[in-house]
Order: C-alpha cells, then structure tokens, then sequence
C-alpha cells in the first residue's frame, strides 16, 4: 500500500523540518510514505526548501507568509507520482 502523508504546517521553519525529518527516521523502511504534501508553507519565494534524505522536493512558493506548497517523493515507491510532477 502506497502511504501518503499530508500536513498543514502553517509556515514551514527549519525546527519543523528537522522534526519531520526525525520522525521519518524512526519509521521502519517499508513504513516511511512514498509522499509527503506540505501546504502553508509560508516561505518566501528565494528560499530554498530543506531536503529530507530518500527523497525529491518540488516546491511552490509565493510572497513570504502567504501559501505555499511542497511535495517530497520516494522516487523507488512512487515513479508514477514523479512522472506526475
């Protein structure tokens, strides 16, 4: 089963990243979502989205503190999701 994790980060910031990324490591392997969609991000449009190991970033964002998109892929448990983006 393909896992999808969804989270309204209301702004996005380097400790909630880290927090995520922290949980997904203690995660077993074949647990871990093969997608993970962030909305809210809240991050200006020259900011560079952190990355999160085992993972590819696409990223939408618009004037600081407004909106806001990211989506993480596993490229080994979702290639039709990659072709998709």
């Amino acid at each position: 089963m393909t896992e999808i994790l969804l989270w309204n980060c209301r702004s996005l910031s380097d400790f909630k990243l880290t927090a995520l990324a922290s949980y997904l490591r203690s995660l077993a392997r074949n647990r871990k979502p093969a997608a993970i969609l962030l909305t809210e991000t809240k991050l200006p449009v020259d900011k560079p989205l952190g990355a999160l190991q085992g993972y590819q970033v696409y990223c939408r964002n618009y004037a600081a503190r407004e909106c806001g998109v990211a989506i993480y892929l596993r490229p080994d448990r979702s290639p039709f999701l990659a072709l998709a983006c």
